[in-house]
């Protein structure tokens, strides 16, 4: 599992000043009842006393601070804590993170995957991985990995399948060449031991080479989906105990994997009845997703769909895209409103942290029986 914060900076003048707010979001691992302060060498306000500034609670897992300066051309370096230097802001690996500094005339961002105090982030439960894993219809290779519930081992029953674009990305830090992962691994495990999920296999494809090529429904994409459903399904299918049918097997991404994952339900319902696609890209290659729309009818098939999107950094610019997206497909391609799910996330960023933190809303929708 990995968190994220995200620092939005928003600047206006009041009276000759300027008031920085600063919106942090925590990490999904933090402790229950937590507060959440700022410090550094903050002109002003303290020298590096570690519970300096305390962050107002905006709502579930979101603080910001107002910092009034008149000088935009102030810079100071500054550290997030829980209130002492035993607890302060740390890598998956729980190292502590160096001095940021803190610029008052920028957009000023830190992605923060743990806390100093807490365990190393690692990979959780049962894992099988066939490596190098051939496609004939993309003439390439990768290593799939597959991540089992902890009751596959000691029951004879079968389970539903997640399919995951992005699968270097979901379960190990040191994967993700950010160092960041989805916490895919830990979070299902924590929906199924507290019983608000039945079991499930994922499935992790890392994307090749031409990443916006396979996720694209264009040539390659249709080779994509192709391989899932022509070789990768059966042999999942062949060698584990999954329940094979359409109802029982769902596909999930994010931002290009995202758009993947919404084709791939559309064109495709008769193997995927479900798909999840987090910050969903509606304008990516020029409206490509308008042009498949327009060359594929609505699907005879019951399908469903969630998607979302968050409101900071590259995500601020899907918002429009997607409301309009949204009203076109009731509209014109009479898409059943209750068969998809829109949300907005207002202080989330487009990274694997932020999806990390929102995973169990997307996970709940898809294999809620």
């Amino acid at each position: 599992m990995q968190a994220k914060f995200i620092f939005g900076l928003l600047l206006y003048t009041i009276s000759n000043a300027y008031s920085l707010e600063l919106v942090v979001n925590i990490p999904p691992n933090t402790p229950e009842g937590q507060k959440i302060y700022l410090t550094g060498d903050i002109p002003g306000k303290c020298y590096w006393e570690a519970d300096c500034l305390q962050l107002e609670k905006l709502g579930p897992g979101n603080y910001k601070i107002d910092l009034a300066q008149k000088d935009l051309s102030l810079s100071f370096p500054y550290k997030i804590t829980r209130g002492s230097w035993q607890n302060q802001a740390a890598t998956s690996r729980g190292e502590i993170l160096p001095n940021r500094t803190f610029t008052a005339n920028e957009k000023n961002t830190i992605s923060v995957a743990n806390w100093s105090d807490l365990p190393a982030w690692k990979k959780v439960g049962a894992f099988r991985t066939h490596r190098d894993f051939y496609s004939p219809q993309l003439k390439n290779q990768r290593d799939i990995t597959v991540w089992l519930p902890p009751s596959y081992r000691i029951g004879k029953g079968h389970y539903p399948v997640l399919y995951m674009h992005d699968g270097q990305n979901l379960f190990d830090p040191n994967t993700n060449m950010f160092g960041n992962e989805w916490g895919v691994d830990e979070t299902s495990t924590q929906l199924i031991e507290s019983q608000l999920l039945r079991g499930f296999i994922v499935v992790g494809i890392p994307s090749g080479s031409d990443r916006n090529g396979e996720y694209t429904y264009r040539k390659k994409g249709k080779h994509y989906a192709r391989f899932l459903i022509d070789t990768l399904k059966p042999f999942i299918d062949q060698n584990y105990r999954t329940r094979t049918e359409r109802q029982h097997t769902m596909v999930m991404g994010s931002s290009m994997g995202a758009l993947i994952s919404f084709t791939l339900v559309w064109k495709h319902g008769d193997t995927f009845s479900k798909g999840a696609g987090l910050s969903l890209p509606v304008f990516a290659h020029e409206y490509e997703l308008y042009k498949f729309l327009k060359e594929n009818p609505i699907p005879s098939k019951d399908i469903r769909f969630y998607f979302d999107h968050g409101g900071k950094g590259q995500d601020s610019n899907y918002s429009a895209p997607a409301q309009k997206f949204v009203e076109d497909l009731t509209t014109v391609y009479q898409f059943p409103a209750e068969q998809f799910s829109y949300r907005v996330f207002p202080y989330a960023d487009h990274t694997e942290l932020d999806w990390a933190r929102r995973l169990k809303i997307p996970l709940t929708y898809l294999l809620k029986e």
